[in-house]
């Protein structure tokens, strides 16, 4: 059972502010339990979640181990002259087609849409050559703990997805098959044809 600090006692201002973007992170002025007293309690809390700088965006944008991604504060400089601060925000995800969370990432009026599991491998897991995908240990599309993702080829990620029967219509013992029919020399478009597969599936495979 994890504990939360109340939002009230947050300190917001000076050198140790934070704000509620930063969940359980951060310093607090804790008062005494006993009212009559003046002694305060300063505490510093965390969750355990650690954050990077997201690659591209180092100024701009933040990924935690635990899959969150927050806005960094920044001065937007209006027509009037005016200028107007905004704080940290931690960004909403959608869940795409596949059933992966994604993020919206916007710099000079450029947005960009990036799969969280990747922001969080490219930040915190060495990529090794080879390996160009990330996968989900678990199975769990949307749990994107660093834990829980490792690097791997999109062949791995192809036999794991077909092992956690997140790809339907093709079992493991397929597999050996649809390797033979690429060394035997086959294309892929006729292997997909001749498996009733997507080219993209059999190529993962091959």
């Amino acid at each position: 059972m994890s504990f939360r600090v109340p939002e009230l006692y947050r300190i917001k201002t000076g050198r140790a502010a934070s704000s509620e973007a930063n969940g359980n992170n951060g310093a607090f002025v804790i008062p005494h339990p006993n009212r009559d007293s003046k002694l305060k309690m300063y505490v510093i809390a965390s969750d355990g979640e650690e954050w990077l700088p997201i690659k591209g965006y180092e100024t701009l944008y933040m990924v935690s181990t635990l899959g969150r991604v927050r806005a960094l504060q920044k001065d937007v400089h209006l027509p009037n002259g005016a200028v107007r601060s905004h704080g940290l925000a931690i960004l909403s995800q959608e869940v795409t087609e596949k059933g992966y969370l994604r993020v919206s990432l916007n710099s000079a009026g450029v947005c960009e849409r990036r799969l969280v599991h990747v922001l969080v491998a490219e930040a915190f897991i060495n990529s090794k050559d080879g390996l160009t995908q990330v996968n989900h240990v678990d199975g769990k599309k949307d749990n994107n703990c660093v834990d829980n993702l490792e690097w791997c080829t999109p062949e791995y990620n192809a036999h794991h997805a077909i092992e956690c029967g997140l790809r339907t219509g093709i079992k493991a013992e397929d597999i050996e098959q649809i390797k033979a029919m690429f060394d035997s020399g086959m294309a892929t478009k006729d292997v997909a044809v001749a498996l009733g597969m997507s080219r993209q599936s059999a190529c993962d495979i091959k």
